[in-house]
């Protein structure tokens, strides 16, 4: 791995960091540092990869990772890490996926000439729950989800098995509830660990500049439930669980807290991923961004470096979601239309609230589903609008008249690591890898606007 010296430097490098202000630019201009005492953040485009990207083929071909680092122009990486990575057997919970996934980082890095490792965002995604305890549920036909027991004496969401809209098939499921207390003492331990782990081998945040916030998500990663529809809005607990939208809030506001309570994890920038879901009937969980903007700021607020260490972000901002099927000369122009759902559905999708934070936020999966074609690739929505969209969503203009300061975006592993082969749905004569060039290279240039350059 990396040798991994302070973040600041040593001797005179670290007394003319000290004396610098933040926000400013470091490694050769291509981080921010946002708050004094933290990692730089790298700021362009980042590949989402997962443990197996980071693993050598079942057959011995190279991992994934390799052919990521070698394109320019990758930033750094979105590593999604789960309970099940850090918590494979019944056992204790342990910090060595991670540690291996990033020597595999590093060694990927090396290889591919870079003068220092890929950084990486740590994404953990703790809904993800471990085979090994899931309850002894069984499905007859007709069943219904409901909530049960699992091996570890954790309340959890039981669903049966199901075939979606798009055809495919899913096998039974169980999702954690944000109010159980197994759940939240489980969480205290996986935090630990992660942060025991990042002093044991990251001391100085050179490998790891930046962690998702560690709250009680019950899908993914954020405040979303795993079906809207079976959690109220408002009113009792249906399930006599212990769950309801008061307490799935204060749970978040309670839980993201801790994150306070560990040097490694206030040595780094903190992500907190809106949910962008609308509402969806009358009756079912409708998140609103000011609910969600209340558990933002309460983590602003306990972070050890101050408010602008923690970057807000939402998943999905994308073009139109006809347009993978519709052609482009047979319908309006959609980028400025979609732009429309910033005021039009404010209350419910965070993209003008997040835009409005400058240095502050970034964007996650460059593509919007749809059944029967959910092909998980931003290149095949019209590239242009996709760019435009990520760099000049203005709230206060129908139109895009100033940069909005977007920090990053994360773009699927497919067009990271071999984007010729991905193809186009704009039918552009410029290669996907020039255009997510220039794309990388146009988010620093309109942060120069709110941040000068750096320092020669």
């Amino acid at each position: 791995m990396y040798a991994s010296p302070p973040v600041s430097g040593a001797g005179a490098e670290a007394v003319a960091e000290s004396t610098k202000v933040p926000p400013y630019w470091a490694n050769e201009g291509k981080a921010l540092v946002l708050a004094k005492g933290t990692a730089p953040v790298p700021v362009g485009l980042y590949a989402m990869v997962r443990m197996r990207h980071c693993l050598p083929g079942e057959t011995g071909e190279p991992p994934e990772i390799d052919a990521i680092a070698v394109q320019p122009f990758v930033q750094a990486l979105a590593l999604g890490v789960t309970w099940i990575d850090l918590q494979p057997e019944p056992g204790e919970v342990s910090f060595v996926a991670v540690e291996r996934a990033l020597e595999a980082v590093a060694a990927a890095s090396r290889q591919a000439g870079r003068d220092r490792p890929m950084p990486v965002l740590l994404k953990i995604y703790p809904s993800f729950l471990p085979g090994w305890m899931a309850s002894d549920e069984t499905d007859d036909e007709g069943a219904q989800p409901r909530i049960v027991t699992n091996k570890i004496g954790m309340r959890v969401l039981h669903l049966p098995p199901e075939i979606d809209a798009t055809g495919h098939e899913h096998p039974a499921r169980e999702f954690p509830l944000s109010t159980d207390p197994v759940y939240r003492e489980n969480l205290d331990r996986l935090r630990r660990v992660l942060a025991e782990g990042l002093d044991r081998v990251d001391p100085h945040a050179v490998l790891v500049s930046a962690i998702h916030v560690i709250g009680p998500a019950m899908d993914s990663n954020q405040m979303r439930t795993p079906a809207n529809d079976l959690f109220p809005n408002r009113g009792p607990d249906p399930w006599g669980a212990g769950w309801s939208k008061q307490a799935h809030l204060e749970a978040w506001r309670e839980v993201c807290a801790r994150m306070a309570d560990y040097p490694a994890f206030a040595r780094r920038a903190w992500v907190f991923n809106f949910t962008n879901l609308p509402p969806r009937g009358d009756e079912g969980l409708s998140l609103t961004v000011a609910e969600q903007e209340s558990v933002f700021e309460t983590v602003r607020a306990v972070h050890p470096a101050g408010p602008a260490a923690v970057i807000g972000k939402t998943e999905s901002l994308c073009v139109d979601f006809n347009r993978r099927t519709n052609r482009p000369e047979l319908e309006p122009h959609s980028g400025s239309a979609w732009r429309t759902q910033m005021a039009t559905r404010a209350d419910h999708i965070p993209y003008g609230f997040l835009a409005r934070l400058p240095l502050a936020h970034a964007w996650e999966n460059w593509a919007g589903f749809s059944p029967g074609r959910d092909a998980r690739a931003p290149s095949l929505y019209p590239f242009d609008e996709l760019v435009e969209n990520s760099l000049y969503l203005d709230p206060d203009h129908p139109q895009t008249s100033r940069p909005q300061g977007t920090l990053w975006v994360e773009i699927w592993p497919q067009e990271a690591a071999r984007p010729e082969r991905v193809p186009r749905f704009d039918d552009s004569p410029q290669s996907l890898r020039e255009s997510l060039i220039a794309w990388d290279e146009a988010i620093r240039v309109e942060l120069r606007v709110l941040v000068p350059p750096a320092q020669k």
